[in-house]
């Protein structure tokens, strides 16, 4: 729908296995990198300033298919437990690395994950990835799907001939 990919063929989806391995390059290099050199820069501020070391902190934001490719690569998950993982929304997932920047395991992990926790109320989490998966269920016709309600059913509605050329568009419930 962008004019700016107008010609460029670019796939109506990805899947994770495409994901991950268009994600791995970036982990084992630019990423890793970024975070090993920000690592012996904060080193070299505090042995400078005879002050304990700061260790940085690193945020990602992604979209749902890439951090599950992160996590795959992080936690060395199995193409079974991968399926197992459910995402839950506006939640911060933490990774705790050693000297090597290996994943350090937690404690606090849920199962399939090992090392990685979500940074909320354990309840939340889990209502939320509950919710994930009925939705899930619901569109693969494994259960009656339940009532949406309107705040969380928007689907973009086409613009009429005469607002074609605009990027502008609206949303309803459906």
């Amino acid at each position: 729908m962008d004019s700016r990919y107008h010609g460029v063929p670019v796939p109506s989806a990805e899947s994770l296995s495409d994901c991950a391995e268009r994600l791995r390059p970036f982990v084992r290099g630019a990423l890793t990198g970024a975070m090993r050199k920000a690592i012996d820069e904060c080193g070299v501020v505090s042995a400078r300033e005879g002050e304990a070391v700061e260790v940085p902190t690193f945020v990602i934001s992604s979209s749902e298919n890439v951090l599950r490719a992160l996590m795959m690569e992080l936690e060395g998950l199995s193409d079974l437990e991968v399926p197992l993982v459910d995402v839950p929304h506006a939640t911060p997932l933490v990774y705790r690395f050693d000297a090597s920047l290996q994943p350090i395991p937690s404690t606090l992990a849920q199962a399939p994950l090992r090392m990685g926790w979500y940074m909320a109320d354990p309840q939340r989490v889990t209502a939320e990835q509950k919710r994930i998966r009925d939705e899930v269920d619901c569109r693969l016709d494994a259960q009656p799907c339940r009532e949406p309600n309107e705040e969380e059913c928007y689907v973009l509605q086409e613009a009429g001939a005469e607002d074609r050329s605009r990027q502008a568009v609206s949303w309803r419930c459906q």
